[in-house]
């Protein structure tokens, strides 16, 4: 029974092949955009003026709705692992984490329709079946700093999830899918949305998604020996609402995010059972353009956001069985104020001042909620005030964008950050040179217990050149030179918990990547590589407690020094495509547990090859009606998320192993006959 599903889907895949009975009805399809096409469309992303990926002074990925979908993108992990750079780790307490050019855990500003979306206590953000994938209209990469224009938590890289809004939906849509592996169920999702378009400039939207997956459905041993199945004990229940309406370029929108994560795995020694531990975010947010002049605009931008992370609830500490309860409540409210000035056709300038004001509410239900929490309750308050400004101008020699932010927080104090990019494209080739300054200001967790902490600063240096050999093929490659100072760390010693700023690092590489595109489909290929140039920072480093030296070659733990991958879509017959996706990665290095003299034990995984292939059906049958079909890890590697720094010898956290997926979907338009 548990390749049934796919088994079926393959089946009336195949009775699809036979043209339908309404194909000469139907309305014509609009025509693909191709390769030269998309690479000109225009973004706003890295700077105040819309500009083309080539022309924006970063280096950016924008993956669209049609690629995250020809492939089958099972959730975010799917969709970040396609792009260079990005990989994923795992944390303590079940969770994983995503990486970038070897950082883990810090810099990387994750936002929903440009709302901040990593919790603040600690600065992370969970990883695997979150966010509705069959929801997404595109996703926004910089592949870099953004702290100028997007503040503190932008240190290295930006990803902006778009949801689709009422004019891309128009109508009603539902997807179901049911994925089986050899031991459970992987992921079992509901995505339903309903969106008007009213005219040209209103509309209207609302959307769910519901997902049961499980992390992994392979055995977990610990640092002391123990060993437990993860199916039952590794579940991630997923609820994300959206409700919003859209006038010309003014928004309204209200999202709901409850993310729950079973585990055992804690700090390295397991649990007797698995706990949850519950993410809730609730935002809302607006934002009003007015058009002063034709060549002004200013818009303010109001956010409240409201989050209880890390909530435990009846978890279990000891053999005693002492239970223990916790809800932290994260208040902040946000306002923007930003302006946008196209003082000539050549010079274009972007200014703005922001404010936010932090509440964190300890609402202890229990004495020894987590490691660091308090004993008792405790309401904290901070703000932060910034201005940022950047100009941009377009000369027949060289482009320069040219800006800085600064910001004073209530209680790390102040942080400056400039930016220097020029940029040029000539016909079919391009190149960019940046210099950036980042920053990231200590999280709330840090500021509590260690309120003299500093923010973090970091300096990256990049280069990239792309050349469009034809309309259908594009290369680029970049260098980078990315280090971080004054790096915030957590420190358990025989004072007690604290965090300090400590270490600095540095890592090195480039990255590769060429896009091809016809009328059969698209291919996408590139490849990854960093080093690390420095670092004393030695809990991310793979040391031998024992010996002192380092076990692994210029890498930081739980990340490949090397990365491919190669993704595509190809039309196959009548309406029907297939997406292969392959990732390798190289060795990784971690530890797999505790010597006797309590000493992590070195491990070196081995390379691993993730395999997947999905086939997709447009309109079975009945106009609007999709199928898919997907086997993904098709040579069942044994795949595991390494620990991106060390904690007690914590052993990497096993992926899931071969998965049949099936998909059905239906879509109605308004307005479109069906």
């Amino acid at each position: 029974m548990k390749h049934l599903l796919c088994v079926l889907a393959f089946l009336l895949l195949g009775l699809g092949l036979a043209p339908s009975s309404h194909a000469n009805d139907e309305k014509a399809e609009p025509e693909a955009l191709s390769l030269e096409d998309i690479l000109n469309l225009k973004t706003n992303l890295a700077s105040g003026k819309a500009l083309t990926t080539r022309e924006s002074p970063a280096v950016i990925t924008i993956l669209s709705r049609e690629e995250i979908q020809a492939v089958g993108a099972r959730d975010m992990i799917d969709v970040l692992m396609l792009v260079p750079g990005f990989n994923f780790c795992s944390d303590v307490w079940g969770l994983v984490g995503l990486s970038f050019r070897g950082f883990y855990g810090i810099g990387e500003k994750v936002m929903v329709d440009g709302a901040p979306w990593d919790e603040r206590l600690y600065g992370n953000l969970g990883f695997g079946n979150h966010f509705p994938v069959q929801q997404i209209e595109r996703v926004e990469i910089i592949r870099g700093p953004g702290s100028v224009l997007y503040g503190g938590q932008a240190e290295f890289a930006v990803v902006n999830i778009v949801m689709q809004h009422g004019a891309e939906i128009d109508g009603v849509s539902v997807a179901v899918s049911d994925g089986e592996t050899g031991n459970t169920f992987g992921h079992r999702n509901l995505n339903a949305s309903v969106g008007k378009k009213f005219s040209k400039d209103f509309s209207i939207y609302a959307s769910t998604f519901v997902g049961y997956s499980h992390r992994s459905d392979q055995n977990y041993t610990d640092n002391s020996g123990i060993s437990y199945q993860m199916a039952p004990n590794s579940a991630i229940n997923s609820l994300f609402a959206q409700l919003g309406a859209d006038y010309k370029d003014a928004s309204l929108r209200l999202i709901v995010d409850h993310y729950v994560n079973m585990e055992r795995d804690q700090y390295g020694y397991s649990l007797p059972y698995a706990i949850s531990d519950t993410f809730d975010t609730y935002d809302l947010n607006a934002k009003y353009p007015v058009h002063i002049t034709p060549n002004f605009t200013l818009t303010p931008k109001v956010e409240l956001s409201r989050q209880y992370p890390w909530r435990v609830d009846d978890m279990t500490l000891d053999s005693a069985g002492n239970a223990t309860e916790s809800k932290i409540r994260l208040d902040q409210v946000t306002a923007n104020l930003s302006g946008n000035y196209a003082l000539a056709d050549f010079l274009h300038l972007t200014a703005g001042l922001e404010y936010y004001w932090d509440t964190a509410d300890y609402d202890l239900l229990a004495d020894n909620v987590v490691a660091l929490a308090p004993t008792s309750d405790v309401v904290l308050n901070f703000h932060d005030t910034s201005v940022f400004a950047e100009a941009l101008w377009e000369n027949p020699y060289v482009n320069v964008t040219l800006g800085g932010r600064y910001e004073q927080h209530s209680q790390a104090g102040s942080s400056f950050v400039p930016r220097l990019v020029l940029t040029h494209t000539f016909d079919k080739f391009h190149f960019k040179a940046m210099v950036d300054k980042a920053y990231r200001p200590p999280m709330i967790e840090a500021l509590r217990i260690s309120p003299n902490i500093l923010p973090e600063n970091a300096l990256s240096t990049e280069l990239e050149v792309g050349y469009m050999f034809s309309p259908k093929f594009f290369v680029s490659a970049n260098v980078f030179d990315l280090s971080l100072a004054n790096a915030v760390i957590y420190q358990f010693d025989a004072t007690g918990a604290h965090y300090v700023n400590a270490g600095n690092t540095e890592t090195q590489g480039f990255e590769l990547e060429g896009k091809y595109r016809d009328s059969w489909g698209f291919l996408t290929a590139n490849y990854s590589f960093y080093r690390v140039a420095a670092s004393d920072i030695t809990n991310s480093l793979p040391v031998d407690y024992n010996s002192g030296n380092l076990f692994g070659s210029n890498t930081m733990l739980g990340l490949p020094q090397h990365k491919i991958t190669a993704a595509g879509s190809f039309k196959v017959w009548n309406r029907l495509s297939v997406g292969p996706t392959l990732i390798w990665m190289s060795t990784r290095t971690g530890y797999s547990g505790l010597d006797s003299n309590q000493n992590p034990i070195p491990v070196i995984m081995p390379p691993a090859i993730l395999l997947h292939i999905f086939a997709h059906y447009d309109d079975l049958f009945i106009k609007g009606l999709s199928l898919g079909a997907g086997i993904y890890n098709l040579a069942n590697t044994a795949n595991a998320f390494g620990m991106g720094y060390s904690s007690l010898g914590k052993p990497a956290l096993p992926d899931l192993s071969r998965e049949y997926l099936f998909q059905l979907a239906y879509r109605y338009q308004f307005g479109s006959g069906s």
